[in-house]
């Protein structure tokens, strides 16, 4: 559990989360004396995304003033300090403004979309990257890292193989330290062979989720720094129960059912040869796939949850004349079988996202 504190953003009051250690009459702050400035030749750290809605702060410790806040899942550029990316726990930012932010909450490399083509160096070769002094004891390189944590720790049942279940975390006190990441035996390790993990902490399930064979994992997992120093933890992973017809299509009621159309315009699926594409399913009530071109519970078929999904899209299309203008129809092989619809003519209803979607 978090607790919230308050920090002045441009005239208005911006909550930004604390650890459960910070409380009002304490002082926390990251042992910091020179300072350096971020080397201009090193290569772009590259950006990262967070994962939750987090304060940017003047210096690296909580009581610092705060900045700015950042949004989940907005995209951020590293900058280099030193030769490193983060310090204590803390990482230099800069863009979409300079600062520092906890590195706990940031995710592994990502594309800088959304961000101009200027290296993190080109941004912060003005500003000065703080780095700890070497003849401080927390940079022995003697302590294990702390607070390893797995987000999220959840999946939804039918999963494919290789779906990334969550990231793993850890802080180290000692500076310039590399943490790595990795499945060991032990107390709480009977399901290490269902998943895999990177070094950069990814943690992958090897095979299909199967909630009725098996609802939950047990893991344990051993986090590295470079001076061998390591700490284990283990973490349940739970498996969502499957979606059932009776609490996937409940807001169907009798009277929302559109009439049996009168098809004009429909492609008997007869060919179900398929191209495959990666879309994101859109609406939080996941997107409905029907038997027929027909909205109905007679024709109801099942549910794909709001997510990412491989589709399998055919050459088979329809359109049906509603009430509310033309409807426009697919039929699809995967993630599940028969038709689905991409909306009506002339509404701005996105049903599914992608590159290649809509």
């Amino acid at each position: 559990m978090r607790q919230f504190g308050y920090a002045a953003l441009s005239g208005l009051m911006a909550i930004v989360t604390l650890p459960s250690f910070a409380c009002a009459n304490e002082t926390i702050s990251t042992p910091i004396t020179p300072v350096e400035m971020a080397q201009s030749s090193q290569a772009d750290p590259g950006c990262r995304q967070t994962y939750e809605t987090i304060g940017i702060y003047e210096e690296p410790n909580l009581m610092s003033p705060s900045i700015d806040v950042l949004q989940v899942a907005q995209t951020i550029r590293l900058q280099l300090i030193g030769d490193r990316t983060s310090v204590d726990g803390w990482a230099r930012i800069s863009q979409p403004i300079v600062g520092w932010v906890q590195a706990q909450y940031l995710t592994p490399p990502t594309p800088c979309d959304g961000l101009d083509n200027s290296s993190s160096e080109d941004l912060g070769s003005r500003e000065q990257a703080i780095l700890p002094d070497p003849q401080t004891p927390e940079s022995a390189g003697t302590n294990p890292p702390e607070d390893l944590e797995l987000r999220p720790t959840t999946l939804n049942d039918n999963a494919p193989a290789n779906t990334l279940v969550g990231i793993l975390s850890a802080i180290d006190p000692d500076s310039n330290e590399t943490i790595t990441y990795e499945l060991v035996s032990g107390l709480g390790s009977q399901d290490n062979d269902s998943f895999t993990v990177t070094s950069d902490g990814q943690l992958r399930i090897n095979g299909v989720t199967d909630y009725e064979a098996s609802p939950s994992y047990s893991i344990r997992v051993r986090a590295t720094d470079s001076g061998e120093n390591s700490l284990d933890e283990i973490f349940i992973v739970t498996v969502n129960p499957p979606t059932t017809e009776e609490t996937s299509f409940p807001r169907l009621e009798p009277s929302e059912e559109e009439p049996t159309p009168s098809p004009f315009q429909i492609t008997t699926p007869q060919d179900t040869t398929a191209i495959a594409v990666t879309c994101q399913v859109l609406p939080e009530d996941g997107l409905n796939v029907f038997s027929e071109p027909t909205i109905s519970r007679r024709t109801y078929v099942d549910t794909i949850p709001q997510g990412e999904y491989t589709f399998g899209f055919t050459r088979n299309t329809a359109t049906t004349q509603t009430a509310n203008g033309i409807r426009r129809w697919v039929y699809i092989t995967a993630p599940v079988t028969g038709w689905i619809t991409t909306g009506v003519a002339g509404e701005q209803t996105n049903v599914l996202g992608g590159s290649e979607c809509g």
